[in-house]
């Protein structure tokens, strides 16, 4: 079995920061929308531009849990590389989806799908690795090992 160490985790680490610290940002943005609206707690409904802002943060916080889970998963049982690079571009596309939403509802549509793809690649990789991982444990055979490298003749 594999000794895990801090570093193995670098890659989820700081996109899971990045994500906390974007939430974060997008909650302000609710609540200075809440003040700028006059629409007060626990009433959710108000302006079509308050209620922009407010759907597009409850999709973001609504799509965190797949999104952090497949991140760390991915990690896992793939690669942290992956899961770094496809987290921060989730991250991006996030952040795009939130100021195209708060502008036009229209607008939000190419963001919001490239995030529910980047999403599903983070899924789907985290599931092949543990396949890969469930084959080694289960039968010895290691596939990735039996994957010919290019320049090596094997």
């Amino acid at each position: 079995m594999a000794v895990l160490h801090p570093e193995d985790f670098v890659g989820p680490a700081v996109v899971t920061v990045a994500a906390a610290l974007q939430f974060g940002k997008m909650a302000s943005a609710c609540g200075n929308a809440r003040r700028k609206f006059k629409v007060n707690p626990p009433q959710m409904d108000g302006p079509d531009e308050f209620n922009r802002v407010m759907r597009a943060y409850m999709n973001c916080v609504e799509f965190l849990p797949v999104f952090l889970s497949v991140l760390w998963v991915n990690s896992l049982f793939c690669h942290q590389a992956v899961s770094l690079v496809l987290g921060l571009l989730y991250v991006y596309s996030r952040q795009q989806y939130f100021n195209e939403y708060c502008k036009s509802a229209k607008a939000r549509e190419a963001p919001f799908g490239r995030s529910v793809l980047i999403s599903r690649l983070l899924g789907y990789s985290a599931m092949l690795g543990i396949v890969v991982s469930a084959i080694r444990l289960l039968s010895g055979v290691d596939i990735i090992a039996l994957i010919p490298r290019p320049g090596t003749g094997v």
